[in-house]
């Protein structure tokens, strides 16, 4: 619910008067799938999705930012560990790096009905070679509130590969 709440609300035409005049109206989504390995813990997979709002227009290679929503999941001791981010990100063809928030999420227990769940910091930082049709490679890190306790170390580095779609402009 709230990410369609977000989503809405971001991309509710502004007025006039919120646009800068050194900035275009460019609302774009670029979607990606990822396969990685983060450190002490497994392997992980998930998606991201990247939707890019305000393009500057002095920047070279162009340069936008906007807001990449991540959902991966990582293989621990046989155990799913699901993590969910928002990161306010600055993206172009080659780099993104953006800081955010997360949850990270287990289910456990007798049909799996219980689920623990813990709040904290996200970052990503990803490079490509500015042709969407290789994979990019990135590093992703969460940080989790002390309030995890179902892994002793914190997902402090996670490699990735992905294969990123070239942007979709929803408004040029």
């Amino acid at each position: 619910r709230i990410i369609l709440i977000i989503i809405s609300i971001l991309l509710t035409p502004p007025t006039k008067a919120q646009i800068a005049e050194n900035f275009s109206s460019n609302i774009y989504i670029t979607p990606a799938i990822t396969i990685g390995y983060t450190f002490r813990c497994g392997w992980n997979y998930g998606i991201n999705i990247t939707i890019g709002f305000q393009k500057v227009l002095n920047s070279l290679p162009n340069t936008s930012w906007g807001l990449d929503l991540q959902y991966y999941i990582i293989n621990y001791n046989s155990d799913r560990h699901i993590i969910t981010a928002f990161n306010l990100v600055i993206d172009n063809s080659i780099t993104q790096f953006g800081l955010g928030l997360g949850a990270v999420s287990k289910t456990w227990g007798y049909k799996k009905i219980n689920k623990d769940r813990a709040l904290g910091i996200s970052t990503v930082f990803d490079i490509g070679s500015g042709n969407y049709r290789y994979p990019w490679l990135g590093i992703s890190t969460f940080i989790p509130s002390d309030s995890w306790t179902w892994s002793s170390l914190p997902y402090y580095i996670s490699y990735h590969f992905f294969w990123r779609q070239e942007p979709i402009f929803i408004k040029k």
